[in-house]
């Protein structure tokens, strides 16, 4: 089953946080000016100013300027076969106390796949996006290339929260989003 976002009440699949997630990425694809007045929000406030340092530069040489010149992007569609498989995909490791990631691989019916994790301390769905789409992490910007990508069409999440562990228990909330297209462009 399909969902095209605005029918949420459709999904079996998704949690609405799960959906809540998506739904702010689709706001970023399909608003990309919009959502660089976002950024220059989440810069600004006051709980942010630690990461100002770190992602002023990046914002203001490299995501600003994308999101000022991208073209609006098709919203991405809620795919509840593509969330079943994340479960075999994705877990939480009782034993380790750890989130245990790719258990089983998705299926190999898509002609593309690609995946973003991340971590956070709370459901913020747009200081998540944002993170991601500023990826400070990696020079060659995974995160963000897979939160662009015009050629995917279909997205699932899933949500694992990991109790009291003692492992990374500042990042209690874990976030993997597959992001997969059916057809070759």
């Amino acid at each position: 089953m399909w969902l095209v976002l605005g029918a949420t009440s459709l999904s079996a699949q998704h949690s609405s946080e799960e959906l809540a997630f998506i739904e702010e990425v689709n706001l970023l694809r399909t608003h990309p000016k919009l959502y660089g007045t976002f950024v220059k929000q989440f810069l600004q406030s006051d709980t942010n100013m630690r990461y100002y340092r770190e992602y002023s530069c990046i914002a203001d040489t490299e995501v600003l300027p994308l999101l000022d010149s991208l073209k609006p992007l098709h919203a991405l569609i809620a795919d509840d076969n593509l969330r079943k498989q994340l479960n075999f995909h994705s877990g939480i490791d009782s034993a380790n106390r750890m989130i245990q990631h790719a258990r089983g691989w998705l299926d190999t019916n898509y002609a593309l796949s690609c995946e973003n994790l991340i971590a956070s301390k709370q459901n913020d769905y747009r200081d998540m996006v944002i993170k991601l789409l500023l990826d400070r992490e990696y020079a060659i910007r995974y995160h963000r290339h897979n939160l662009l990508r015009a050629d995917v069409t279909h997205t699932a999440v899933r949500r694992l929260i990991l109790g009291d562990t003692g492992y990374l228990l500042s990042y209690r909330i874990w976030w993997i989003q597959e992001f997969v297209s059916y057809e070759l462009p």
